[in-house]
């Protein structure tokens, strides 16, 4: 969309063009950073957080994610402490 939207700016300079052309990149970045990118971290974790701060957004080496330190893993069932007594049951 990106590309074919410069094409019509280049081909059709005028204000109109230009600021479509703008509103469109501040979409697709507003997309990526507060919906896709939060949804990967919840959802990949870690694996994703590694990935995405080795790789650009759109351009390699351009946009990368902080490192993350290294997060405690999810805690199993048997570490939880749900409040129950044991006995009581």
């Amino acid at each position: 969309m990106l590309a074919a939207l410069l094409g019509m700016t280049l081909l059709v300079p005028s204000a109109v063009t230009t600021a479509a052309l703008l509103c469109l990149l501040v979409a697709v970045e507003l997309q990526v950073r507060v919906v896709e990118e939060p949804y990967l971290l919840r959802t990949q974790g870690q694996a994703y957080a590694s990935y995405a701060a080795t790789v650009g957004r759109f351009l390699p080496g351009l946009g990368r994610l902080a490192r993350r330190p290294q997060e405690d893993p999810v805690p199993s069932a048997d570490d939880l402490d749900f409040g129950l007594d044991a006995g009581a049951c």
